[in-house]
């Protein structure tokens, strides 16, 4: 089975691609592997039929005079771009120079340039930021306690992703995303398992789950709506970034699941409801900037552990595959075939004129009715 970067489905060039590699699964519901093999390709540079912008086994001609990624993103020079290999800091750095077609968000975009700030594949360290971001404070926590997929950082640190995650719990008391994974940080410091359960009470209480992975990734590509190299750039990095690491959390929350305790398994099935319903919602439009795949997937499994020891009389609801949900969404083939055409290397500046412009009206389109 041939692995893609994840991230950035909502383009027809992702779901067409996610759709294709998926289609040879086992099962009709995704299961704990594919679960975790969805996070594990999120967050590493794999080979894609994109062409990569940060790989450094590319070959330089020393005696070629190389433009500013800046200048040649804003004179929209697309085939001169997918021959070069940038740093992902450069690269980053260069989109949010883009004007902005659809908002304007300057916080947001301090934000991105903290995370994205280092040649690394996320630099996250808001303790020396003075910035006051719960975005940059939950990677970090993330961060501390080995959570990221794709990232491996030194600052191995429980105590303080625990802090962190307390303090996002006691100032945005509504969000269970912090609950969860907190509940994987207690468990790699081998607390009891009473205080374990009793986090993921906490996150089922809570009406949301945001892990702002969908804001970041909406955000990196609202920027790419300038021309067709910023849009090009902004598929690169959205469908790159870091992405938390559920299964930690899953894997233990399935153990209290299979003691079967009615009350219990009752609540996290309407947990798991709340995981799915933005992308039934959503009916598969928008994934990364109004649902999350992962997340959907997330709900599904705990679903499915959860059935039995709360309704052990009835049997388990269908339920859609995340393949069904982003299934929905239309694909095009010319833009398809645009994009292998730019891997193999050939850049037809006259037939991509023609088709970035209704791809980058598409997604305008969509943000527009995700408001």
């Amino acid at each position: 089975m041939r692995k893609i970067i994840f991230g950035t489905a909502v383009t027809v060039f992702f779901v067409f691609l996610f759709a294709h590699i998926k289609s040879t699964a086992q099962s009709t519901l995704l299961d704990l592997s594919a679960l975790r093999e969805l996070g594990e390709n999120s967050g590493r540079t794999v080979k894609s039929k994109f062409p990569a912008l940060n790989n450094s086994q590319a070959p330089v001609n020393p005696i070629q005079i190389t433009l500013p990624l800046a200048q040649l993103l804003r004179e929209d020079r697309l085939c001169e771009i997918i021959r070069e290999r940038r740093s992902t800091k450069e690269t980053v750095l260069a989109l949010l120079e883009a004007p902005d077609i659809y908002r304007n968000a300057p916080e947001e975009d301090q934000v991105i340039g903290i995370l994205f700030g280092k040649d690394s594949p996320m630099s996250v360290n808001p303790d020396s930021q003075n910035v006051s971001s719960e975005t940059l404070e939950f990677y970090n926590a993330l961060l501390y306690s080995g959570l990221l997929y794709g990232v491996f950082s030194q600052q191995f640190d429980l105590d303080r992703s625990n802090q962190l995650l307390m303090g996002l719990s006691r100032r945005n008391n509504g969000n269970g995303a912090f609950a969860y994974f907190d509940a994987a940080v207690l468990e790699k410091g081998s607390a009891p398992r009473p205080e374990l359960k009793q986090k993921f009470l906490d996150a089922f209480s809570k009406p949301i789950f945001n892990t702002y992975y969908t804001s970041i990734g909406r955000r990196l590509r609202e920027k790419g709506l300038a021309n067709a190299s910023y849009f090009l750039i902004s598929i690169e990095l959205a469908s790159s970034m870091p992405v938390p690491n559920y299964d930690i959390s899953y894997r233990l929350l399935k153990t209290f699941l299979h003691e079967n305790e009615s009350d219990f398994n009752q609540q996290a099935i309407a947990f798991a409801q709340r995981l799915m319903q933005p992308g039934l919602d959503a009916q598969g439009k928008g994934e990364l900037y109004s649902w999350s795949a992962l997340e959907y997937a997330l709900g599904v499994n705990i679903m499915k552990d959860a059935w039995k020891g709360a309704y052990p009389e009835k049997p388990l609801p269908e339920m859609k595959t995340y393949r069904d949900v982003m299934g929905q969404v239309p694909m095009d083939q010319e833009f398809i075939s645009a994009l292998d055409g730019l891997n193999a290397g050939v850049c037809n500046r006259d037939k991509l004129d023609q088709i970035f412009p209704k791809e980058m009206n598409r997604l305008l389109k969509l943000f527009r009715q995700l408001k």
